[in-house]
């Protein structure tokens, strides 16, 4: 069996999902492409520090069409991601970059490429980094620890591993040390786990990212359940303490039907496309492929009839501005080098102006809790 060290954190919880599947989902999603657009882009400025400072507003233009992405979310997670490098660039002398590593550990096979990679001699120490774009969605321990133990075969002389997951959108790093006497019993286990106990099911909201959840009968069981919990009446009792352990069932519940609702819909607008537009039911109903023409006003031909028969009172009520659109516009129309700043000059005479508005939604989002900080004690960083 062959597996990759990214696959490690979804196999550790459930083992059988390892099992081939009959087709693969969500191979180009959008996070995906925007996290190779951001590695893209750190990896040519840890290759080539002495461009570290150049923002390079051109470069996320490029990436942006390159990967079909809002230019505006591959800029804003590229520099928050090398920010948190320059935390840590310190401990990576002579870096080297998507290193690509194996290692046989007898009846299976672990694979991967690791991010940053690199060795210390003096202190006999390895240090692995791997940047992270995507929302919170697994502890990636067991991945990094994967790299950790294949970096040490590049380097026999080592006696142990420093890893840093740096965790772009929650603006943190996770550090842990490994000695190689610690990776050599995980790997024990990981072959154990996944060898011995292949045909193993342990569904919950990792099934979100699974590549058999909709031919996998334990994720079918599983949401069945989830649909009884969460249709129930006595689900959460606000008269009493609400318990961690409902909070996290009724949550992992609420994230597993959801994607897999959206999963039926793509299904059924594929087997649709395939049936000539239509599907039948086997009641009085069918489903069937619609196209709705949604008509838009253009502005600027609308304007000069607007303006005299809508008082300006009502203007903010009725015309809106993006505010990612008009900045785009703005930087289109200046040269190199001078796009961010046009943007900050504009938002701040949009300020002066009083032409900013502010509202606040509430959002529950699901947070890694936070361990440590760069700069920690030593227990948590380097």
């Amino acid at each position: 069996m062959k597996i990759r060290a990214s696959r490690l954190p979804l196999a550790m919880v459930c083992p059988a999902s390892m099992q081939a599947a009959e087709y693969d989902l969500n191979s180009d999603s959008e996070p995906a492409r925007l996290g190779t657009a951001v590695h893209e882009w750190l990896s040519t400025r840890i290759a080539h520090p002495e461009q570290l400072e150049f923002l390079g507003d051109e470069a996320f233009e490029q990436l942006a069409v390159k990967y079909s992405l809002p230019v505006d979310d591959v800029r804003a997670l590229s520099l928050r991601a090398v920010h948190l490098w320059r935390e840590v660039q310190q401990w990576f002398v002579n870096p080297r970059i998507e290193v690509a590593m194996k290692k046989d550990l007898g009846g299976l096979q672990l694979t991967g490429h690791v991010d940053v990679l690199s060795y210390q001699e003096a202190t006999r120490t390895v240090f692995v980094n791997d940047h992270k774009t995507g929302w919170l969605d697994s502890d990636h321990a067991d991945q990094v620890r994967g790299y950790g133990l294949m970096a040490l075969d590049e380097y026999p002389e080592a006696d142990q591993v420093r890893t840093c997951i740096t965790r772009v959108r929650d603006f943190v790093t996770d550090h842990h040390t490994y000695t190689r006497m610690e990776l050599v019993g995980w790997s024990e286990r990981v072959v154990h786990r996944l060898v011995e106990e292949k045909d193993t099911y342990q569904p919950g909201r990792h099934c979100s990212f699974c590549p058999r959840r909709l031919t996998c009968s334990a994720f079918r069981d599983w949401v069945k359940w989830a649909l009884e919990i969460l249709s129930g009446s006595a689900v959460v009792d606000l008269q009493e303490a609400v318990s961690a352990d409902l909070i996290t069932r009724v949550y992992d519940a609420k994230a597993a039907i959801g994607r897999m609702l959206d999963d039926a819909q793509e299904v059924l607008k594929t087997l649709a496309m395939a049936n000539g537009g239509v599907l039948p039911r086997e009641d009085d109903f069918q489903l069937q492929l619609t196209s709705q023409i949604r008509q838009q006003i253009l502005f600027r031909e609308a304007w000069p009839l607007l303006a005299d028969r809508v008082g300006q009172e009502r203007w903010n009520q009725i015309f809106k501005v993006s505010k990612t659109e008009l900045l785009n516009a703005v930087r289109s129309d200046v040269g190199r080098g001078e796009k961010g700043k046009a943007a900050q000059e504009l938002m701040a005479q949009l300020e002066e102006a009083g032409a900013l508005a502010e509202t606040t939604i509430e959002r529950l989002e699901l947070r890694k809790k936070q361990k440590g900080v760069i700069g920690g004690n030593s227990d948590q960083s380097y």
